[in-house]
């Protein structure tokens, strides 16, 4: 084995309690550094405009074949949130979606807006459940028709006299717009020791350029 490798420097190593000692001694810069971190925060949140969360259930009154029987939360979730431009999202594995806002519109605006949205989705789907019934009836021949391709067909169906005559996929429940609660103790709790933790790498450079600037002063001499 080389003899670098068993040679051991103990100034290689970090001392714990020379590093507890050196930030108690510079303990009011890691305060000071705390405490301008919590103002500064506490200055934002309450000169901020309140923000608005906006909510409203959903009922999935027809599946579409885009998605398993009975598996559609996720489906629809994703289609609301594409085709409202990224603005209606969901909420956690609930049948409901929000909106976060600073200016929210009226509990009508929103309805209007979810109306829409049903529309575009209640053409996408039928559009697909027609064709789909239109090929398997028309395109596929007999001898292919398995019970898998009937299964789809008589989905394409029911789907397809569902949403006929102007039915929706989705019900929507009445808008809830209700100001959101902000968590002030816990963010001046991680405001101020992220700042602690600012003052205390602070300290350590500050060490660090003084033991180089003392360092090279002894060479110098």
């Amino acid at each position: 084995m080389p003899d670098d490798m068993l040679t051991h420097d103990p100034s290689d190593e970090i001392d714990l309690l020379e590093a507890l000692e050196i930030l108690w001694a510079e303990k009011s810069l890691i305060l000071a550094s705390s405490v301008l971190a919590v103002l500064a925060a506490l200055a934002i949140l309450l000169t901020s405009s309140p923000t608005f969360e906006v909510k409203t259930p959903y009922y999935i009154l027809s599946e579409p074949l885009s998605c398993g029987v009975g598996d559609c939360n996720d489906y629809f979730a994703q289609q609301i949130y594409f085709i409202s431009q990224r603005e209606w999202v969901s909420v956690g594995s609930e049948l409901t979606v929000s909106v976060a806002t600073e200016a929210p519109k009226s509990a009508a605006e929103y309805q209007s807006d979810l109306r829409e949205i049903n529309r575009t989705l209640r053409a996408s789907i039928l559009k697909k459940a027609e064709v789909t019934e239109y090929l398997i009836e028309n395109e596929i021949s007999s001898d292919l028709l398995g019970p898998e391709m009937g299964i789809t067909l008589m989905r394409a169906k029911r789907i397809s006299a569902a949403l006929k005559e102007e039915g929706m996929p989705l019900a929507f429940g009445s808008i809830s717009i209700a100001k959101s609660k902000q968590n002030f103790p816990f963010v001046l709790f991680i405001t101020a020791l992220c700042g602690a933790l600012v003052g205390s790498v602070l300290v350590f450079l500050q060490k660090a350029f003084r033991d180089r600037r003392i360092a090279a002063e002894q060479i110098g001499l």
